[in-house]
């Protein structure tokens, strides 16, 4: 998610932070997002996409979102349930797959694990899951 932010993103950013829930769009929750997620500000990032997810039931990156926040703040079992929720919205996020299986891993769910990711792996190379 923050692979391509720059520094130029964060008055942008903290602009957003201060606009009304209803008035903010997908790039001003993102640009907020990428900058809390920047700074390893875990709960702050959680208590955003918390917002974002209320204010857009619809959002698989709301969700995401959540996932990345639980995951940094070492809390599993809460970022499996938020990259399921983001999967459910959106089936084909790699990256929701990866961090699934990474989150499994963490928790022992070895599992889970090999078939989130090679789930993840399928989708984005187009092989079929027994094949890669």
């Amino acid at each position: 998610m923050a692979a391509h932010a720059t520094s130029d993103a964060k008055p942008a950013a903290h602009a957003a932070s201060r606009k009304p829930p209803q008035t903010r769009n997908h790039a001003d929750w993102l640009k907020q997002a990428q900058t809390l997620e920047q700074s390893e500000a875990w709960a702050a990032l959680l208590e955003w996409a918390e917002k974002w997810a209320a204010s857009d039931s619809r959002s698989a990156m709301a969700r995401y979102v959540q996932g990345r926040a639980y995951s940094g703040l070492k809390r599993y079992p809460e970022a499996i349930g938020a990259y399921l929720h983001t999967l459910r919205l959106n089936p084909d996020d790699v990256y929701a797959l990866n961090n699934l299986g990474n989150a499994y891993r963490q928790i022992g769910r070895f599992p889970g694990c090999l078939a989130e990711l090679s789930r993840g792996l399928a989708r984005q190379s187009g092989l079929h899951p027994r094949l890669v």
